[in-house]
């Protein structure tokens, strides 16, 4: 079985696998903390073991740091005694990258008009790909974080916000003219 490993943490929130990637110190166990505060679960910290099963990849944590989770200023937390039993995850099926860029480092126009998740290459698989930005508290993050995984579940469903806004507002124009 082919396994590598990457930088990152893996949760799966709302029954999808996400990687959180980005720069050292950006905020990335912060954002777990607190997605699993409201009931997300986390699957790795820092470093995520991947393994393809078909065309996917599963991702889980390393034996050594199963469950724990390590954040500047606390120091390393054990989830299962914290939580419970529910807010770790062995492992999940890797469904979404969410990069965390600095604030002004993607397209602006991404803030209003949203974006489309776009493909990108991780081991052998393909993937679909988020990008936020980390300049903002983690609580806000991690709604944001909620949001961009909700979003991509009604993607999934053949569901366009831009595309919807689009109709509406041909609509009005039709009524109004």
């Amino acid at each position: 079985m082919n396994r590598f490993e990457c930088h990152g943490v893996m949760m799966e929130i709302d029954g999808f696998g996400i990687l959180i990637r980005g720069p050292a110190a950006c905020g990335k166990s912060e954002l777990a903390l607190e997605l699993v505060r409201r009931g997300h679960r986390l699957v790795a910290d820092d470093t995520v073991v991947f393994f393809e099963v078909g065309d996917r990849l599963v991702g889980e944590s390393a034996e050594i740091g199963r469950g724990l989770l390590a954040v500047r200023g606390l120091g390393i937390l054990d989830l299962r005694l914290l939580f419970g039993a529910d807010a770790v995850r062995t492992r999940a099926s890797l469904d979404l990258l969410l990069d965390l860029k600095p604030v002004g480092e993607h397209d602006r126009t991404q803030d209003l008009l949203g974006y489309d998740f776009e493909s990108t290459g991780i081991g052998s698989a393909k993937v679909a790909r988020a990008v936020l930005s980390y300049a903002m508290p983690g609580a806000v993050l991690a709604t944001r974080a909620e949001c961009t995984v909700r979003r991509y579940a009604l993607c999934c469903r053949g569901y366009d916000s831009r595309g919807n806004l689009s109709e509406r507002m041909g609509n009005t124009v039709e009524r109004s003219s």
